[in-house]
């Protein structure tokens, strides 16, 4: 059990994290108490002789001790987020813990506790307390766990901070960065009783919640995350879409942003999308556009959106007219600050659409790790079967592959982000050809991906053996690897009576599908090929070039 405290001067970090050391037996330092030893001097007057800046290297170093020791709390400095440093060290220590007080109970503190020690931000008439109450509090929001220390002793703050501790200990948090937004994914059974209390610490002054679900996942978990965000204040809105594909359209957009102007929502109000990947992909569009941007939740509850759609900010809906019909055409990059993986909301999904969030996991075998595809091999029966334990390390591992992927390439311009389209190009196809009526996501990505595995083989580009190793792990986990017959690339040709044969495709339609996907430069796509199992890499391939490699029927 590991921890920081933060908190604005007078929060009582010191006190709190003694009363941890003395109730709970942990093993505490000050970071302050760690400055003072190496100088003689208190912070004051280390401030007042040598400057803010140099204290603030001082307290660098400090921190930098801190986390090397072996300690359980790291009670910090006021202003101990202000670095970026800081923030790295103390995030990969423990959970930050925002002790939150308002100004004036902390600046009351600070003059009863003063007893003859210079008090700087007591200097004047608060103004400069004030100015940097306002400018810290984004940096404290990094903190996972916030206790309001105004009403309760110090005795009971310890013993609230030590239960919120050993109930956040069975969960994975990994903190992250993507354009420009502080993103936290949470990973573990039972992280949706979470919410409530990340989502209040994320946005103090959020008034309202707005909750985006599909009929089906409403049925099962609309009620207990409704209740959640309510007993932390939040006035709940519920906002229900079809299932399906089709409740992704600009129409469906505006009708929710409709709603929400309607129910009051502001900016500094929240979106919480509560679902799979199309939920994920509708209430993330509409959190980017309304009033140019609300706060964004993603609350994962099917297997393709914790292993990768629920996390890397893109966002979109479809586009289905006469003329032509493309798959997230209009969209965009948009992050969200709380990605929630709860492995027990898994719970509702049927077999089918378990398999089918597998077709994801295995991409990140097949584009970067070797290692990874041969374990959920091993696995494989189990993970089927639904093992807690082994469930968990799938979305686990994938989480923090997605990441690899999309940090420095949020917007997917030439990095590496556009590896994880493996088998997409192929598999949107399948799906607008089919109007996302035969094919499950994950089941038209794992076709998508063994055909790419075979023109990739038929190129030169794959070491041969590779097409097996894909069949076989898709095999492995109950996913399709052929391009059925009606959909393969038919060649017409005059039948008894001189009319053309219907079977297959046109070869044209495919064109036509293909060249609205959004890698398409020119007449060109780039298309990702396996190097082998666990390597990959881009080739641009003429779209004319890609139809003619897959496979055909004549009849």
């Amino acid at each position: 059990m590991r921890a920081v405290l933060v908190g604005f001067s007078g929060a009582g970090k010191s006190s709190i994290s003694r009363a941890l050391a003395e109730k709970f037996g942990l093993r505490t330092i000050d970071t302050d108490e760690l400055v003072r030893r190496r100088t003689g001097q208190t912070i004051a007057q280390l401030i007042r002789v040598e400057g803010e800046q140099n204290f603030r290297r001082l307290e660098e170093d400090a921190v930098a001790e801190a986390v090397a020791m072996d300690v359980d709390i790291i009670a910090t400095g006021g202003g101990v987020l202000e670095s970026s440093r800081n923030q790295e060290r103390l995030l990969s220590f423990g959970p930050l813990v925002y002790l939150y007080a308002p100004l004036d109970v902390l600046l009351q503190r600070l003059k009863m506790d003063a007893g003859g020690e210079e008090r700087p931000l007591l200097e004047g008439d608060g103004e400069r307390a004030a100015s940097l109450f306002v400018e810290r509090q984004p940096r404290y929001r990094l903190a996972s766990i916030v206790v309001h220390t105004q009403w309760a002793t110090i005795d009971e703050i310890a013993r609230r901070i030590y239960r919120e501790l050993e109930m956040s200990a069975s969960l994975t948090v990994i903190e992250t960065a993507l354009a420009g937004t502080q993103s936290t994914i949470v990973i573990g059974p039972g992280g949706r009783s979470s919410l409530g209390k990340r989502l209040r610490a994320l946005t103090p002054r959020a008034a309202r919640a707005a909750v985006i679900t599909d009929d089906r996942v409403g049925a099962h978990w609309r009620a207990p995350i409704s209740d959640d965000l309510s007993s932390s204040g939040f006035d709940v809105l519920p906002l229900t879409v079809g299932a399906g594909e089709s409740a992704k359209s600009l129409q469906q957009v505006g009708a929710l942003c409709e709603e929400l102007l309607v129910g009051g929502f502001g900016r500094g109000d929240v979106v919480v999308a509560l679902g799979g990947g199309v939920v994920g992909d509708l209430a993330g569009l509409v959190a980017s556009l309304y009033m140019r941007g609300v706060h964004l939740v993603q609350v994962a509850t099917s297997l393709v959106a914790q292993v990768d759609a629920a996390i890397g900010g893109k966002t979109g809906v479809n586009l289905d007219s006469t003329r032509i019909s493309a798959k997230n055409v209009i969209g965009s990059f948009y992050p969200a600050s709380i990605v929630l993986s709860d492995q027990e909301m898994l719970g509702t999904l049927d077999d089918r659409a378990f398999r089918e969030g597998m077709a994801e996991a295995v991409k990140y075998g097949f584009i970067e790790s070797n290692e990874f595809l041969l374990w959920l091999e091993q696995h494989a029966e189990k993970i089927l079967s639904r093992d807690p334990q082994l469930v968990r390390e799938v979305v686990e591992f994938c989480s923090e592959a997605k990441l690899r992927f999309v940090t420095g390439d949020v917007h997917d311009r030439k990095g590496r982000r556009v590896l994880l389209n493996f088998g997409h190009t192929i598999g949107h196809v399948i799906e607008r050809l089919t109007s996302y009526g035969e094919f499950l996501h994950g089941e038209a990505v794992a076709i998508g991906m063994a055909e790419a595995a075979r023109i990739g083989e038929a190129r030169g580009v794959s070491e041969a053996g590779t097409v097996a190793t894909v069949e076989r792990v898709l095999r492995k986990f109950g996913l399709p690897t052929e391009l059925p017959g009606h959909l393969a690339v038919g060649l017409e040709r005059p039948s008894g009576d001189g009319s053309p044969s219907d079977a297959g495709i046109g070869a044209e339609e495919w064109k036509r599908t293909l060249t609205a996907d959004k890698k398409r430069v020119a007449n060109e796509i780039d298309f990702v090929l396996l190097e082998r199992p666990g390597s990959a890499r881009v080739e641009s391939i003429a779209v004319d070039e890609l139809v003619s490699a897959l496979p055909r029927v004549v009849v």
